[in-house]
This record gives C-alpha cells, sequence and structure tokens, in this order.
C-alpha cells in the first residue's frame, strides 16, 4: 500500500474520534465541545482531499498496460520519432 493510503486510513481514525467527541459534547450539552470537534473533522477533511488525490494517482500509474510507445501507436497517434 502506498503512503498516502496508509495516510488516509490513520486519518479515519481522528475523522472517527472527532464523530465520538461530538456525540459526547451533545450528550453533555457542552457547545464548545461540538464546535471544536466540527472543526476537527473539517480540517481532517482538508487534510485528506490531497492524499485521496495522490492515493487516486498512485492506484491510477499501477495499473498494467503497454508502453508508452505503444499507446500512442495503438491511439492513431504518431511517434515523432518516424517524421524524420
Amino acid at each position: 500500500m502506498s503512503e498516502a493510503r496508509w495516510s488516509l486510513i490513520g486519518l479515519s481514525g481522528f475523522v472517527v474520534s472527532g464523530v465520538r467527541f461530538i456525540i459526547a459534547g451533545i450528550r453533555a450539552g457542552d457547545p464548545l465541545a461540538i464546535a471544536g470537534s466540527a472543526v476537527w473533522i473539517a480540517a481532517c477533511a482538508v487534510w485528506s482531499i490531497p492524499l485521496v488525490r495522490r492515493s487516486r494517482a498512485d492506484d491510477a500509474s499501477s495499473e498494467p498496460g503497454p508502453p508508452a510507445g505503444l499507446r500512442s501507436r495503438e491511439a492513431g497517434g504518431s511517434d515523432r520519432r518516424d517524421c524524420a
């Protein structure tokens, strides 16, 4: 697994704890705990955006396929080396 994927797994633990703190704040009637936990979850969501993008890019680049030179010829493109 990639580093971005491991980071996302760890970050999901922070989100779960934030949700649990919101529930505890609601039960205790503590608006400061609720607001702080909501900010915590929002920050985790912002933090996860580049990790999700990197994880998806890693998944796409790890798919097996033909070498780059063969891809352009199969798609009907021409190689610049052939134009000489």
